[in-house]
């Protein structure tokens, strides 16, 4: 049985990796904004799935794409009106 990786080389590894990718890939407010559709069109897929929900009473709004709260969190919001 293979032993578990060292969790300090694995946290070096991945710290590594996202810094390469960081470099190379620039990421487009239309491709966060794409992003953000998808996101929002699966969560209300799901709401409306076998729940009962009324349909009328779920809607996606559009706010700023790529908004963050104080610690750099992305935000979202679930309404049900």
């Amino acid at each position: 049985m293979t032993p578990p990786p060292d969790p300090a080389i694995l946290e070096s590894n991945i710290a590594f990796v996202e810094k390469s990718l960081r470099e190379r890939i620039t990421v487009t407010q239309s491709a966060r904004d794409d992003l953000a559709r998808a996101r929002a069109d699966a969560v209300q897929a799901a709401v409306l799935t076998n729940t009962g929900v009324d349909p009328q009473r779920v809607f996606r709004s559009e706010r700023t794409s790529g908004a963050l709260d104080m610690a750099g969190n992305a935000r979202m919001e679930l309404k049900l009106e």
